[in-house]
């Protein structure tokens, strides 16, 4: 085994020797074999051309991976030959020598065109194999581009089911679509058209791919449209929209939202419009009811008498009557959008905003009275403020409506006024029933009965008449100056309360003598009228007057007593006697009296006691402190 020595062109390569089956057994053979031939030349005599035998071995050693063997045993075999010349038997010598001679050059020409043949055949087995290689490799680059061939195919393949799905979804999209879909010519004619086009202008699918868009658009709209196709083929906008007016197969007019967008090729030369088309007649009609209706609240708002305005829940002015403009001087463009602090003074505008927040917070409609100035000055009004809501219930504006109450504000006052002067007129006319019941008819009561005493008297002592008909008299002139005093308003200098009160008691005490009364005494701390108003001193001397007057005449009481004392910061008057009595409770119910004695007790701030029991006379008292003596009424 070796390495061989292969031609390939002009260069020598060497093959390294491969193992093989069976190389054993054949090195094996080529050894018997020659060792055999070997020993039958050293038995034959010179001249047998024993030599020939050699060749079989050497045939053997004709393998393509046993060059180096093949010379190696062409050399042995050359040495034997040489050897079996020296010690075969004796024979013709000169038949031996060229029978040894032609035997070795036999066994190397043999040995050298194996090798040849050897080495052609390596060449051609190399040659075999590198154009297997390269037949492999080519193979393998014929397999792989078929697979990239095989995969292009079905991309492709894929490609044009996608693009074929993609048209089938265009064209369903196409022809089922809810709006309107056209395909059209860079010269508007129809070049496609779906059912809901056909729908929205009444004209079959023929009857539009026979005629172009500016068939059917309205004459108002087409210079703006055909303004629009001019740029867009230009390329001066990728697309528009408009709204436009159809006019229908039958005459009438529909409208449109037009959208519209250009298809060019890879020159960019332009190949056709798409155009989407959505009917919009219905909002249309809409729109113009809901502008009318808007124009009709409008119209009621602003001929409304009263403030009518809407905001958002920020504050800010949505809407307002014309009588709004009108009281505050401002238009409906200087209003909407601003709030209550652009317009009016911080003040105004704080209460109005909160009066707006209570209206959210509470999320029903409330009432306010609030102040706004006006250019004849402040105006008070009665706000009706209410919430408006969404779908959701959330407030999202706050209505107001406002009447201005101002003039039945002034009225009310004036009422109130009027009601007051009412209010005085009646307590005037009260205090003058009192001093009229008081002192002007318990005076004639006291002169009536000094003329009855003296009509019996006529008859037993005319000089006792005539002194009673004198006493009647002074009685009388002092009711005709009480009686002026109290419809003229001469005042003259008042008197100070003791003098007062000394002179009041006189007239009490004369008026008692003059009807022959009970026997009657008078008790006065002067200390209790320090501190007291004129006001004050008359209403107890009232007091006095009425309850005396009421002793003489109902209660045939033998002594009456008048006491006025100082208690500390107190004053007490008492009016005793020791008459018939009676019920207190039934005769407040039913005397005139009693109601005079306990309202001018109040009057004075104080209170009133009332005792009495049938048989067991009358105790009436009044407690008041000097410090709240003022009268009240």
């Amino acid at each position: 085994m070796g390495t061989a020595n292969v031609m390939m062109g002009n260069t020598l390569q060497m093959v390294l020797p491969t193992s093989r089956p069976g190389d054993m057994t054949r090195l094996a053979w080529v050894g018997i074999l020659t060792t055999a031939i070997f020993l039958l030349d050293l038995f034959f005599p010179l001249g047998f051309a024993i030599w020939m035998l050699y060749l079989f071995p050497l045939w053997f050693t004709l393998q393509p991976h046993w060059q180096r063997l093949t010379i190696v045993h062409a050399s042995l075999c050359t040495l034997l030959i040489l050897t079996g010349f020296y010690w075969s038997p004796p024979g013709p010598i000169t038949m031996a020598v060229v029978n040894r001679s032609v035997g070795v050059a036999t066994v190397w020409g043999v040995a050298l065109l194996g090798l040849r043949r050897q080495q052609a055949e390596g060449s051609l087995l190399t040659a075999h194999d590198e154009l297997e290689r390269r037949v492999r490799e080519t193979t393998t680059d014929l397999i792989q581009s078929n697979e990239e061939l095989r995969e292009q195919a079905r991309k492709r393949l894929r490609a044009e089911e996608a693009l074929r799905e993609s048209q089938e979804q265009f064209t369903s999209a196409f022809r089922d679509a809810a709006i309107g879909m056209a395909l059209v010519s860079p010269d508007g004619h129809w070049l496609q058209v779906n059912r809901a086009l056909c729908d929205i202008v009444g004209y079959t699918e023929q009857e539009l791919l026979a005629t172009n868009f500016q068939a059917i658009t309205h004459p108002d709209d087409l210079d703006a449209d055909l303004a629009y196709v001019k740029q867009l083929l230009a390329g001066e906008i990728p697309t528009y929209h408009m709204e436009k007016r159809y006019i229908h197969k039958l005459g009438e007019v529909a409208w449109i939202q037009l959208n519209v967008s250009l298809i060019r090729n890879l020159e960019g030369r332009p190949l056709y419009f798409i155009a989407q088309i959505q009917n919009v007649t219905d909002r249309h009609r809409v729109t113009a009811e809901l502008r009318e209706s808007e124009a009709r609240l409008q119209g009621i708002l602003d001929n409304s008498p009263t403030l009518i305005f809407l905001k958002d829940t920020a504050g800010r002015y949505l809407l307002v009557n014309r009588e709004f403009e009108h009281i505050f001087h401002l238009t409906r463009k200087d209003i909407v959008g601003k709030t209550d602090a652009e317009l009016f003074s911080p003040a105004q505008a704080t209460a109005f905003r909160a009066n707006d927040l209570k209206v959210l917070q509470a999320n029903a409609p409330l009432q306010f009275e609030e102040l706004a100035l006006h250019n004849d000055g402040p105006h008070t009004s009665i706000v009706f403020k209410f919430p408006l809501h969404d779908e959701a219930g959330t407030p999202y504006a706050i209505g107001g409506i406002t009447t201005d109450i101002t003039d039945r504000t002034q009225a009310e006052l004036a009422l109130r006024e009027s009601e007051e002067d009412l209010r005085q007129v009646l307590e005037e006319r009260e205090q003058l029933s009192r001093d009229l019941h008081d002192n002007i008819i318990q005076t004639i009561c006291a002169v009536g009965m000094g003329l009855e005493q003296c009509q019996h008297l006529m008859q037993e002592s005319p000089t006792a008449a005539v002194h009673q008909l004198v006493q009647a008299i002074a009685g009388l002139n002092q009711v005709i100056r009480d009686v002026r005093g109290h419809l003229v308003s001469e005042h003259a200098e008042a008197p100070s309360n003791l003098e007062y009160v000394q002179r009041e008691l006189t007239r009490l005490t004369q008026t008692v003598e003059n009807v022959q009364g009970p026997q009657f005494r008078v008790t006065v701390n002067e200390g209790a009228l320090h501190g007291l108003s004129q006001e004050v001193a008359r209403q107890l001397m009232s007091i006095t007057r009425e309850a005396v007057s009421n002793s003489l005449k109902h209660s045939r009481a033998s002594t009456v007593s008048v006491s006025l004392q100082e208690h500390g910061t107190r004053v007490r008057l008492a009016i005793d006697d020791d008459g018939v009595g009676f019920d207190p409770e039934r005769r407040r119910a039913r005397g005139h009296g009693l109601r005079n004695i306990a309202a001018r007790t109040q009057q004075i701030g104080g209170t009133l006691q009332v005792m009495s029991q049938p048989q067991q006379g009358t105790h009436i008292l009044v407690h008041f402190h000097r410090e709240q003596s003022d009268v009240r009424t």
